[in-house]
């Protein structure tokens, strides 16, 4: 099946035409184009006709996954052999005969030169007689020995066509086969219980199986919803379990966003203070802020000063930070370290007249560096 599917998407590329393109012009939906040339399905057989078509082959080459090489001009070889073979057999038929006239005839030689030599044109006549009567000869011997060919590609012929219909038919028995078996999947699929009827049996479950749930969203074989669904019965230690591998990069933090509620401060703290700053997610921390402690986000806004995390970053944190931790971003804005969108940005979570001799600092230095 891959042969073929590699075979279709490479003339399909030939001939210009995306996926889609190609199946809009055969009436399928491009997800099944994919999947022929993923090699996961084959064609139906309806379709190999307007496929072969579309791209300039023919049904055999397009089950075999591979053009064929042109065919040797055999009837034209055929052909030639046999007439030469025909004119052979004439010449040779001619010389015997010649011979045996010769020796029957042969103590009349002498006579024979005098008859020649009295008739001159008889002998030319004789030859003309002789080539005349071995010329049907020499045709039906060519029709004998060229017929065979004609019939052997007949043969030919024949024989390619039923390859085909077979080829075709296997295709067909292994696209029903592959309908009967997803067919037999879904019909098992019926009778199995549902991901959502399993989680509501969830309050009754013990602290083993709701660990062996959590494992399988860490590995990526349940969806992070599930984690909310399971979050009211995830005991502490299975949630820093949790918390410590997001910090250690190998669990997405937003998987935790729904379990915040369920976090207590000395998760959260690990979780946003462990995790590298430059990997950190900072959309999952700005959903994360409401639950995390003011201390912890001013220890990120420190960060700021450090010059260890953008100030852009910190910008969103904003409501959740302290007076003082805002002063500080001030004061550092104040050095030049950062740009009037950051302060305007900052003002509004600053007490007015902090904002306002900050600004008449700004404003003479500004003044002083205008006199200079």
């Amino acid at each position: 099946m891959r042969k073929i599917g590699a075979y279709i998407s490479r003339l399909r590329k030939e001939k210009g035409m995306t996926q889609a393109e190609f199946a809009e012009r055969l009436n399928l939906s491009h997800q099944a184009v994919s999947k022929w040339e993923r090699g996961e399905s084959l064609p139906d057989i309806g379709t190999l006709p307007a496929i072969a078509r579309l791209l300039g082959t023919s049904i055999d080459e397009l089950l075999e996954g591979e053009r064929r090489a042109p065919a040797a001009p055999a009837e034209a070889v055929a052909a030639e052999a046999a007439v030469a073979a025909a004119e052979e057999a004439a010449a040779d038929e001619a010389e015997a005969e010649a011979a045996e006239a010769e020796a029957a005839e042969s103590p009349a030689v002498e006579a024979a030169a005098e008859r020649e030599a009295a008739e001159p044109e008889a002998v030319p006549a004789a030859e003309a007689e002789e080539e005349a009567a071995a010329a049907p000869a020499a045709e039906a011997a060519a029709e004998e020995i060229a017929a065979p060919p004609a019939e052997a590609e007949a043969a030919a012929v024949a024989e390619a066509v039923a390859e085909d219909e077979d080829a075709i038919g296997e295709a067909d028995e292994r696209a029903e086969a592959e309908r009967e078996q997803e067919a037999a999947r879904d019909k098992r699929r019926e009778g199995l219980p549902t991901l959502d009827s399993i989680l509501q049996l969830a309050p009754f479950l013990g602290s083993d199986t709701i660990d062996a749930m959590l494992g399988y969203v860490e590995d990526g074989l349940l969806d992070a919803d599930v984690l909310h669904a399971l979050a009211p019965f995830i005991g502490k230690a299975s949630l820093s379990r949790m918390v410590d591998r997001a910090a250690a990069g190998k669990l997405e933090m937003s998987h935790l966003v729904g379990l915040a509620p369920f976090l207590d401060g000395d998760q959260l703290e690990r979780l946003v203070l462990k995790s590298d700053a430059s990997t950190l997610d900072w959309e999952s921390i700005h959903a994360l802020a409401p639950f995390i402690g003011r201390g912890t986000l001013d220890r990120l806004a420190d960060r700021v000063i450090d010059g260890t995390i953008d100030v852009e970053h910190i910008v969103g944190l904003a409501p959740f930070l302290s007076r003082e931790s805002i002063g500080k971003l001030l004061e550092h804005a104040e050095s030049g370290a950062l740009g009037a969108d950051v302060l305007s940005s900052l003002a509004p979570f600053m007490d007015k007249a902090s904002l306002e001799r900050l600004v008449r600092r700004m404003l003479e230095r500004t003044l002083s560096r205008a006199a200079e």
